[in-house]
């Protein structure tokens, strides 16, 4: 999901991709080109650290593209809030994450994402 919204976003006026985070370790370091599978080079290098990726200058909006579950989105709440903290705008492909109290009242109240 996570490439093909990438590969998408390379096409489109305007955007531009500043920075990737992977969970993956085998995919940091790497240009971004090589991770989403297409020809060329972005010059965007994949990092492993998502504070120092979200500091990136013109950085806007931040994809988080790892689940479509909020359980499985949760452990990633604190780079979701430092994101938010950052000014940034987040969008995740977890559509349970647009109301994550109504299937996960405990982790949301934890969490404070209300």
């Amino acid at each position: 999901m996570g490439s093909g919204m990438g590969r998408m976003i390379l096409t489109k006026k305007g955007m531009r991709i500043v920075s990737a985070v992977a969970a993956t370790r085998t995919k940091s370091g790497r240009d971004l080109a090589q991770v989403l599978g297409v020809d060329g080079r972005i010059g965007v290098l994949v990092g492993s650290d998502p504070d120092a990726e979200l500091s990136r200058q013109g950085a806007e909006v931040v994809l988080i593209s790892t689940t479509s579950f909020t359980r499985e989105v949760f452990p990633q709440v604190p780079q979701v809030k430092l994101a938010i903290e950052k000014g940034l705008d987040v969008i995740t492909i977890a559509e349970e994450m647009a109301y994550p109290w109504v299937r996960e009242p405990d982790r949301s109240r934890a969490s404070a994402l209300r």
